[in-house]
C-alpha cells in the first residue's frame, strides 16, 4: 500500500512539472516577436541578431535573423543551419518529409522530444497542426499529434514495445497522448536501468 502511495505521489508530481514546462513553453512561443539569439551555420560562422518567431509553420521551415545594428533582415532554411537558439529554447533541424524542418528540443534526454508546427491540408480546410517527435537514442523516431484521428495507441506500443510494460500501459490507454512526458520519462529511467545493469554484469560476469 505504501510503495502504491508513493507511485501516486510520484506519478502525480511528475505529471504537474510536465504540464508546467510545457505551458510555460508554449507561452513562450505564442508570444513571441523578435528576440535576442544567435544561428550557428554549417560553415561553423555564429550570426547573432534577432530572431523572429512566432510559432507559425513557416518558422520551421527557415528562420528570419534581424541585424540589430543595420536592421536588415536575412532568412535562413535548415540546411543552411546547424541549429538556432533565443529564450533558451533551442532549435536543430530534422530530416522529415524527405527535407530539411527546424524542431524545438523539449527533452534533452536519451529518449528526446522536439516540437514540430507544420501546414495540414485537405480538400476543404488547412491548419497548423502541432506534432511531437520522439526520438530514442539509435535514431529511430515517431511523429504523434494530438489529433483525433491520429491512432496513438497503436504508434505509441509498437514504438516502445522494447520495453514491455511501457507498451502494455500505453495499449491499455493507461497512458494516453496527454501523458507524452510522463511515458518519455518512464522510458528515460527505464534505459538509465537498463544501462546500469548492463554496466554491472561486465564488471562482474
Amino acid at each position: 500500500m505504501k510503495t502504491n502511495i508513493s507511485f501516486f505521489l510520484l506519478f502525480s508530481i511528475t505529471m504537474l512539472f510536465s504540464i508546467d514546462i510545457n505551458a510555460q513553453f508554449l507561452d513562450k512561443l505564442f508570444n513571441a516577436k523578435y528576440h535576442s539569439g544567435f544561428a550557428i551555420l554549417n560553415n561553423g560562422d555564429t550570426i547573432g541578431g534577432s530572431i523572429k518567431f512566432n510559432n507559425d509553420y513557416e518558422d520551421y521551415n527557415a528562420v528570419c535573423i534581424k541585424d540589430t545594428v543595420t536592421g536588415k533582415k536575412k532568412y535562413y532554411k535548415p540546411e543552411q543551419v546547424k541549429f538556432f537558439t533565443f529564450d533558451s529554447l533551442n532549435f536543430h533541424r530534422k530530416f522529415l518529409f524527405n527535407e530539411w524542418k527546424f524542431v524545438c528540443l523539449l527533452m534533452d534526454e536519451r529518449l528526446k522530444i522536439y516540437l514540430y508546427r507544420y501546414l495540414a491540408i485537405t480538400p476543404y480546410v488547412s491548419w497548423t497542426e502541432t506534432a511531437y517527435i520522439l526520438e530514442k537514442p539509435n535514431g529511430q523516431y515517431l511523429m504523434v499529434t494530438s489529433h483525433k484521428m491520429f491512432p496513438f495507441k497503436k504508434h505509441a506500443g509498437e514504438f516502445f514495445k522494447d520495453y514491455p510494460e511501457l507498451a502494455e500501459k500505453i495499449n491499455n490507454k493507461e497512458y494516453r497522448f496527454e501523458h507524452l512526458f510522463v511515458i518519455a520519462m518512464e522510458y528515460n529511467n527505464w534505459l538509465v536501468r537498463k544501462e546500469t545493469n548492463s554496466d554491472a554484469l561486465k564488471l562482474n560476469p
